[in-house]
């Protein structure tokens, strides 16, 4: 990749609508250049476009974080498929420290997140869950290598 296919892929990455006129006005080349390179990148680097929600917009108040410990970290991967298997979970990561599992879901009310509460903790193996409460993502899903490049 050159300076011009990089250029194009963070102009992608940030706004995956934009037109191949305005690509082309922006990096200083013809409109059939940026759309020859971006037939190409898509095949190598940008194989997938995405939509992103501003999660706010749509009546999410926040998102909770659940923190996770299990009983016996031999039944992890068991454990951590029930948690993937709970509605609303958009974010699920396992990892080392004093919790096990995070989890994250938006939620639009409190009510919402004892109920998620409640059925995390009837997943056999769960110990413990903390609670920690944040606004929502104004972007999911999150353009986490955007700055790679």
């Amino acid at each position: 990749m050159d300076e011009i296919d990089i250029e194009i892929a963070k102009i992608l990455t940030n706004d995956a609508r934009i037109s191949f006129r305005k690509i082309a006005k922006q990096v200083g080349i013809s409109t059939k250049k940026v759309i020859r390179i971006y037939k190409k990148l898509k095949k190598n680097v940008l194989p997938h476009a995405t939509i992103t929600l501003d999660l706010k917009k749509i009546g999410f108040l926040g998102q909770a974080i659940f923190l996770i410990k299990i009983s016996h970290k031999n039944k992890l991967e068991q454990i951590f498929e029930g948690i993937i298997q709970v509605p609303n979970i958009i974010v699920a990561i396992t990892s080392f420290g004093a919790f096990e599992i995070f989890a994250v879901s938006p939620f639009k009310n409190f009510e919402e997140i004892w109920k998620l509460n409640e059925e995390i903790s009837k997943i056999e193996g769960v110990k413990e869950i903390a609670i920690l409460f944040d606004e929502p993502f104004n972007e999911w899903p999150l353009n986490l290598y955007s700055h790679l490049l």
